[in-house]
Order: structure tokens, then sequence, then C-alpha cells
């Protein structure tokens, strides 16, 4: 469950994200991670999340911040695919749902 604490923050860096970043940011580092304080109004660009993330938390420990990707409507991706194959096979003998669907984060 999001707590109203952690909505606020989400947007607050998305307005800022939207006001004052976006444009220089997408044009120069798109694709790559920015995580935004809001407070401060600082943001830190990485190549991956979790660097975004371990940047603020190192300079604001006890903030909480909100990472986007640059230039796409979300921060992850995740892409799914059915094998309707190996759903015939599956349920010919012992049927487990939970093996139809491959998921990855890209």
């Amino acid at each position: 469950m999001v707590r109203e604490t952690q909505q606020n923050v989400a947007a607050a860096a998305k307005k800022l994200y939207d006001e004052k970043l976006r444009k220089s940011l997408e044009q120069e580092h798109r694709d790559e991670f920015v995580a935004i304080e809001p407070v401060s109004g600082e943001y830190f660009l990485a190549k991956t999340l979790s660097e975004a993330i371990g940047a603020v938390r190192l300079k604001y420990p006890d903030r909480l911040a909100h990472a986007l990707r640059v230039g796409h409507k979300s921060t992850l991706h995740f892409a799914c695919k059915f094998d309707e194959r190996n759903c015939r096979q599956r349920r010919s003998s012992s049927f487990d749902p939970a093996s139809l669907v491959t998921c990855r984060i890209r």
C-alpha cells in the first residue's frame, strides 16, 4: 500500500521533472534513470535504477525520493510471453499454471 507521504513525494518529483528537467534531460540523457529529491530539488542521474537511488540515498539518507526513466512513461517495463504449446502439453499431464507465463524485466 502506498502511503500519502510517498504519493506526495512522487507528485512533487514528477512536477519538478515536468517543469524544470524534462526538456534538458530528454535531449542528452534519454534512457538513463533520474532520482529526484523534491525538498532540495536535487536530482541524480545514472545508467541504472539502483545507481540513481543509491546516489540520492547517500546524500539524503533520511529523505524519500522518486525515480523516473528519462524519456519514458514508466520507470520499468515488463514484457510477458504466453506459450500456447506449453499450455497444451501441461494440460495433458500435471498442469501448473505458474509455468505458462514467462516474464522478464527489460
